[in-house]
């Protein structure tokens, strides 16, 4: 991440790589959350950059675009140390 960058850039960084996949590939929202099986919002607020998505969804979601995950965990790291902490 680029310094002085804020950390909800990640995740939002993250999200439009994800949406220009899903957009490159032709499938539809509806598409991808049969194939996923993961609802339309939530893949909406992770393209969004909004809610940052397990790496397993990442993984998934990649495999199903035809795009190899490796090639997304960097920026998927990046955003989930982005994420705050969860209260103790």
């Amino acid at each position: 991440m680029a310094a002085g960058a804020a950390p909800e850039d990640a995740a939002r960084r993250l999200g439009a790589e994800l949406r220009a996949l899903q957009q490159r590939s032709g499938r539809t929202l509806r598409d991808l959350e049969t194939r996923v099986r993961i609802s339309d919002s939530s893949l909406s607020r992770y393209f969004r950059g909004s809610t940052v998505p397990p790496w397993s969804t990442v993984r998934d979601l990649c495999r199903a675009l035809g795009a190899d995950p490796i090639a997304y965990r960097t920026l998927w790291e990046a955003a989930d140390r982005s994420r705050p902490e969860p209260p103790p």
